[in-house]
């Protein structure tokens, strides 16, 4: 049985997951495109969207990771936990 290797690209439609297809490398060399579905529970998927925040996929990462990885700003591009002294 293969498994994924790695995740080498996607393409689709970033706000539509089940639009999105993955260029995908099994451990038997085999390179496929694979439905959301196929990838959609792989930790590698976590990997590939950590490895390229331009992706705009950050939001298909699971809470915990999604806070580490991309703090929420205010509206002034300073982080919310920011405070400023008086």
């Amino acid at each position: 049985e293969t498994e994924v290797c790695k995740i080498l690209a996607v393409s689709g439609n970033p706000k539509q997951r089940t639009s999105l297809r993955f260029r995908v490398e099994w451990s038997d060399g085999d390179i496929t495109t694979e439905p959301w579905d196929t990838v959609k529970h792989l930790a590698l998927l976590d990997d590939f969207i950590l490895a390229n925040p331009a992706s705009t996929l950050g939001y298909l990462l699971p809470p915990e990771k999604r806070l580490t990885a991309f703090p929420p700003t205010t509206s002034k591009g300073k982080h919310s936990h920011c405070k400023h002294a008086k």
